[in-house]
């Protein structure tokens, strides 16, 4: 397994750990080192060790827990990593779910690392980023920098309806762009013939019902 290490934070107190494939690529204007470790796969892992990646990113708690309810609730005192903050001055957190290149882009916008955030994204990513937005509750910090992700993409929306409707009601709903989630959801009741699966997209089931 091959180890990527970035410090957004040199004297942060928090190491999360993420997992990626080698042909993910991480965004642009970090401090990443490469480091060869030997490791067998974890259990019920569902990649092998020999095609993952472990991704350690050392950042401020400090940073997260104000612009994350999400990130304060999980480092407070009384769970393991909020006890060893407190106790040891230093914690690791284990976030194996997260899309690692989608985490360090919001990562860096909370470590007001703006250079290192991408003005353009693509469709993929910008899912990504929406799910991660909807689960640590990430919604006003992405502001500065919705515009420019949106601004090329929404010119795919009729043009690649059949194809990105579940994305784009996704990421409408989470972004909180109303004229986007009213365009697609009606287009949604007129040419779906069939009830719409969110799959893993945060997607509020009153609005699949319809």
């Amino acid at each position: 397994m091959i180890e990527l290490y970035h410090v957004l934070d040199p004297a942060g107190d928090l190491v999360l750990i993420l997992s990626t494939t080698p042909d993910e690529e991480s965004p642009s204007g970090l401090h990443t080192r490469s480091i060869d470790i030997a490791s067998s796969s974890t259990s019920g892992s569902k990649r092998k060790a020999s095609n993952s990646q472990e991704v350690r990113v050392r950042v401020s708690s400090k940073h997260l827990t104000l612009a994350s309810r999400v990130f304060d609730a999980m480092l407070k005192p009384g769970f393991i990593e909020g006890d060893k903050l407190r106790t040891q001055g230093h914690a690791d957190l284990r976030l194996p779910e997260d899309n690692p290149n989608a985490l360090l882009i919001l990562l860096s916008i909370m470590h007001g690392r703006f250079k290192a955030v991408p003005r353009q994204v693509d469709l993929a990513m910008l899912i990504e980023l929406a799910i991660l937005v909807d689960k640590y509750e990430l919604g006003e910090i992405t502001e500065l920098f919705l515009g420019s992700w949106l601004e090329v993409l929404e010119k795919s929306i009729t043009q690649k309806f059949i194809h990105d409707r579940l994305p784009w009601i996704c990421i409408s709903h989470v972004f909180n762009k109303a004229e986007i989630f009213q365009r697609v959801t009606r287009e949604a009741q007129l040419r779906s013939k069939c009830p719409i699966q969110e799959y893993r997209l945060p997607i509020p089931e009153p609005v699949l019902s319809k």
